[in-house]
């Protein structure tokens, strides 16, 4: 009686996630004796969690009455979690367009269990909680004969009425513990953040994240340098489109060129440059995949300083720097290798607004190059 009694708190409560989730799956035509739609079900996980057909089992158990129309798609992407349990991916489509939900669940058989209610609720919501509500009437009923099957032994089996008055109030537990998912208890499952949860509760609106980058190319001086550097990004959520989704980000990011040596007029005259800038960029990310694979294209503007110095061998070493000022643009990949962290890599090219040239008397050594390209390599954290 108390697995049947699971069932329908969780039948309740997904009904009422379906009402605050919106409306594209719930149709007038999902309360009568037959319905239009049979889901045709495609299931993706581990081989741990690939048992479809007791998937769809469980499925027409919780609602046998669904049409047989075969106009309705169910997809259903299982992917273990790196702390444990799995995270469900579920994406509906019928004539009416497509519905998704994400959740989050510790063991197979939790959520195989939770995807196969969850899909009969949004594909009928209303055939589905009735069939919940008759099997744990049913369940109800059958309990309380098996004390009643003790009564006969005292008394001879006259039909006296005694052991009769002990089912009436056995129906009224299901009565009462229907109502139980209107209480706090918390569901066995939770939903993640996708297209919002299943309670009807907002997602965060922003993210943080943290990164390191090296790399080398030409420029902001026209010789060949090396960078390193960091940044923090602001990111928002994602909005899915079929397989496909896309983001925006913002980014604040500093960096410092490697000094490097160049020598003129036969090694006679040289310098020492480095360089320092920071930047701003927007981003807009679409991510492609259920591994979510990020493809950031930015823009954004620069600015900083680049440094020249005399080499020890001048009578009198200089010191000179000059102002950079560059818009910048850049396209990249960042693969996740886990939950929260991801390899980045990125092709920059910064075009400079101002120029200048380092010279030892009139003989110049370094100017700044009309257009610098960079090749940057870095790991990306994302702040819980």
């Amino acid at each position: 009686m108390t697995a049947v009694l699971g069932q329908a708190s969780i039948a309740a409560t997904l009904v009422g996630a379906l009402a605050l989730g919106g409306p594209p799956v719930q149709r007038p035509g999902a309360a009568q004796v037959e319905p239009e739609l049979e889901p045709a079900l495609r299931w993706e996980g581990p081989p741990e969690c690939s048992d479809v057909e007791r998937v769809q089992e469980q499925l027409t158990a919780y609602a046998s009455e669904l049409g047989r129309g075969g106009e309705a798609t169910a997809w259903v992407h299982l992917e273990p979690r790196g702390a444990g349990g799995y995270a469900v991916e579920i994406v509906i489509r019928d004539r009416h367009g497509e519905l998704r939900r994400e959740l989050e669940a510790e063991n197979c058989s939790e959520a195989e269990r939770a995807a196969s209610l969850l899909i009969a609720v949004l594909l009928d919501p209303v055939a589905t909680s009735r069939a919940v509500a008759v099997s744990s009437s049913s369940a109800a009923q059958v309990e309380p004969k098996e004390p009643a099957v003790e009564g006969p032994t005292e008394p001879e089996p006259a039909p006296e009425p005694a052991p009769e008055p002990a089912p009436e109030p056995a129906p009224a537990p299901p009565v009462e513990r229907a109502a139980a998912p209107e209480r706090e208890e918390p569901p066995r499952w939770r939903s993640g953040f996708g297209e919002g949860t299943g309670s009807g509760e907002p997602r965060p609106s922003l993210g943080v994240a943290l990164g390191l980058f090296g790399g080398g190319g030409y420029g902001p001086t026209n010789t060949g340098t090396g960078s390193l550097g960091g940044y923090a990004a602001l990111f928002g959520p994602r909005e899915r489109s079929g397989p496909s989704a896309r983001g925006w980000r913002a980014e604040l990011a500093g960096g410092w060129t490697l000094p490097r040596t160049v020598r003129v007029d036969g090694g006679e005259l040289g310098g020492r440059f480095d360089a320092w800038s920071v930047s701003g960029r927007g981003c807009y990310v679409p991510a492609l995949g259920a591994a979510a694979i990020e493809l950031p294209i930015c823009a954004g503007v620069e600015a900083g300083r680049v440094r020249g110095e005399g080499l020890e061998e001048l009578p009198i070493p200089l010191t000179s720097a000059l102002n950079w000022v560059a818009l910048g643009l850049g396209g990249g990949v960042r693969v996740p290798i886990g939950r929260r962290v991801a390899l980045a890599g990125e092709l920059q090219l910064a075009i400079p607004l101002t120029g200048g040239r380092f010279l030892i008397e009139t003989t110049e050594v370094q100017r700044i190059a009309p257009v610098s390209v960079r090749g940057l390599f870095g790991v990306e954290l994302r702040l819980p």
